[in-house]
């Protein structure tokens, strides 16, 4: 039986491409508290693949998934170094949360719902950290027309004192749900 308690780990990376952000969060207390964060640098390789597969282009469902491995790594990268900084082991944490990274983000277009794609390989990310990941979120905020992202960047802004903005930006990660701010109702 695992021991990990309420600490997740949060990984996010964002439109500038540059690497990821990660924390890792204890949510056993009355507010979030921040263990650790920590960045980890793309390879320039990978973020030309994903600048590249932000528009359509040649057999990008290969080169797609190629980069989603190499997404994974880098996230791995970070939760390395996450439990490095706090001695944790990884049946410690009860999850990671993963965004992925974003190639193509359309909501309300085509169909009124529209679309997202975040390229990423959570199994993978299991496999190399020994922690259960959960990931996909994007998909749910396009598919509730984006209410839940509008709501939980007014959750990060109540709660945000306690941790610095790169760290918040990798808590949206590990759950943008009512857990982060009980005293926030979401929409």
């Amino acid at each position: 039986m695992r021991a990990h308690g309420d600490r997740y780990i949060g990984i996010m990376s964002g439109t500038s491409m540059d690497g990821a952000d990660a924390v890792l969060v204890d949510f056993s207390g009355e507010r979030p508290a921040v263990l650790a964060a920590a960045h980890e640098p793309f390879p320039d390789a990978l973020r030309a693949d994903f600048g590249q597969l932000q528009q359509p282009g040649d057999n990008e469902i290969h080169r797609e998934a190629l980069a989603a491995n190499g997404l994974a790594r880098v996230y791995a990268g970070c939760v390395t170094a996450l439990l490095g900084q706090t001695g944790l082991r990884p049946d410690d944490i009860a999850a990671i949360g993963a965004h992925g990274q974003t190639i193509r983000h359309r909501p309300g277009l085509y169909d009124e719902t529209g679309y997202t794609r975040q390229s990423q390989h959570p199994a993978l990310l299991a496999e190399l950290t020994g922690i259960d990941v959960v990931a996909d979120f994007r998909s749910r905020d396009v598919a509730a027309g984006a209410r839940v992202r509008r709501w939980f960047r007014r959750c990060t802004r109540h709660c945000s004192a306690t941790a610095p903005r790169r760290a918040w930006s990798a808590i949206s990660a590990v759950s943008p749900t009512s857990a982060c701010c009980p005293a926030t109702a979401a929409p």
